[in-house]
């Protein structure tokens, strides 16, 4: 069984490399390699979370899955084999809450025998870049585990972070973040006086464990905006609080690069995570504390997009500064890409249109959005090869030998990625072909683009200044109400041992 767990988990973490750009990693290390764990992640992309997760950790995990996903016999079999553990959710049945027993019963064994559960403790899909609350099934699991074994057993739940590019998006990226494990004996005492308040105890520590790993946007409001300011600011913020931002990738990553037809040096994604971080935590502050300040900044952001929109300038060169752009230079560079690679993307077009868009369709009819990534990367597995076997096959006939078709099964993917990167970059940049842009000069717009972008860097960079002062005269507060409240025990302590 676990060779059998291993191959499998080798066999999708190539079929993953393919299916995002890139997924990377911060944290691994603090992973114990044995004794009992909980991995306890937030939840943004249905079964998807399960495998980006299996594939990035040495640890076997025996998952908690909602018991509607064993309906289906041939999937029942499937998570049965491998280990799945159903909980049987109230909204979805009322009446079969009572077979959760046997939920416990079982994941406490796994843990008794030092093995990992996994848990999503938000109990549904969330939505991207919130965590909805945290309930309770992780702390009564690893406490009662522990309960059982006398509270000997040590066991350990370790904060996981999922943060998807675009969750639904063929060929985006993943940043996984472990946190520093919750050590459960920590809440013995507590739990040995009173359950419940422990069991709320750990849930909260653990859910404010998973949103420091994960990206929380509170207020909804704002998700358009921070997604602009980073943008806009967030190089800013990359070159100021870090040397490099980018990381070489191993020989078998720069090929999965060369067949999707992407640059092999990437962004460190553990960077651009804290840089978000700090942007949600300053704009969230001070849309609670000062929301004019923020309907402001909205103003600005906005009037800066519509000179954008004025210039014939997408919205993804936000980032890049007016100053570096040439209109006709750029123009010139993709009229020339798109002539000379116009051959290469057509062949990876005929031969790779058909499962692509079977595909598609399959993932557009997901009954909701966290279930077309899932569904479009199972249907891709198994369609993908179909369609490519009798053509390799027909060759290796012709051929005589298995050289041919290796090459070909090799260039049909290679072609196709390729392909679908000509196609996103023509459409991207479609208004900056040279037949377009020849005869059209914006260097006026693109002047009070620089000022605007200057002073929207010059504000958001004295907000970014004030939170962090605000937030160190805080700290520094309750560090001097702290130390008085000592000060004032010790006086009283020291008066009570004077003799009357």
């Amino acid at each position: 069984m676990p060779s059998i767990y291993r191959m499998v988990v080798h066999g999708l973490s190539l079929a993953l490399e393919f299916y995002f750009i890139d997924i990377q990693v911060t944290g691994r290390e603090v992973v114990p390699e044995e004794g009992p764990i909980v991995l306890a992640a937030n939840h943004p992309n249905s079964i998807m979370d399960t495998l980006v997760l299996a594939t990035q950790t040495r640890r076997k995990i025996r998952y908690l899955a909602r018991s509607g996903l064993f309906k289906n016999p041939v999937m029942s079999a499937v998570f049965h084999y491998f280990g799945a553990i159903p909980v049987y959710r109230a909204q979805d049945d009322p009446t079969s809450t009572a077979k959760n027993d046997s939920m416990f019963t079982e994941a406490w064994n796994v843990l008794d025998r030092g093995g990992c559960v996994g848990i999503f403790p938000e109990g549904q899909n969330s939505e991207e870049r919130r965590i909805l609350k945290i309930r309770t099934g992780v702390a009564r699991i690893a406490l009662g585990a522990e309960a059982r074994r006398d509270y000997q057993l040590g066991v350990r739940v370790v904060p996981v972070g999922l943060n998807f590019e675009d969750r639904d998006r063929f060929m985006s990226s993943v940043l996984v973040s472990f946190g520093k494990p919750i050590d459960v004996s920590e809440f013995v005492e507590l739990h040995r006086e009173d359950e419940r308040a422990a069991v709320r105890a750990l849930t909260e520590r653990v859910g404010e464990a998973i949103t420091a790993e994960a990206l929380h946007i509170e207020d909804e409001r704002l998700d358009d905006l921070i997604r602009d300011i980073h943008g806009i600011y967030g190089q800013h913020l990359l070159k100021t609080w870090f040397v490099e931002d980018g990381r070489d990738r191993g020989l078998i990553k720069r090929f999965f690069d060369a067949v999707q037809s992407v640059p092999g040096q990437r962004p460190d994604m553990g960077q651009h995570f804290w840089v978000k971080r700090q942007i949600v935590e300053v704009m969230g502050w001070f849309q609670e504390h000062e929301p004019e300040v923020v309907a402001q900044v909205r103003t600005d952001v906005l009037r800066y997009k519509r000179h954008l929109e004025h210039a014939r300038l997408r919205h993804e060169l936000l980032e890049r500064s007016p100053a570096t752009l040439s209109l006709r230079r750029t123009a010139l560079f993709y009229t020339l890409y798109a002539v000379i690679f116009a051959v290469p993307a057509l062949i990876g077009v005929v031969f790779n249109a058909l499962p692509y868009l079977i595909t598609r369709h399959a993932a557009s009819l997901a009954p909701d959005e966290p279930m077309r990534a899932i569904t479009g990367f199972g249907t891709g597995l198994i369609l993908f090869p179909l369609f490519y076997g009798p053509l390799l096959w027909w060759i290796w006939t012709v051929g005589g030998t298995v050289v041919w078709p290796a090459l070909v099964a090799i260039a049909l993917p290679m072609l196709g990625f390729f392909s679908l990167r000509y196609r996103q970059r023509l459409g991207r940049y479609h208004d900056r072909i040279l037949v377009r842009t020849l005869f059209r000069t914006n260097r006026i717009l693109l002047r009070v683009l620089a000022r605007d972008r200057d002073r929207l860097i010059e504000r958001l960079e004295g907000l970014h200044d004030r939170y962090i002062k605000i937030q160190g005269e805080e700290q520094e507060k309750i560090v001097t109400e702290v130390s008085s409240s000592v000060r004032l025990s010790g006086n009283r302590s020291r008066r009570e041992d004077i003799p009357s």
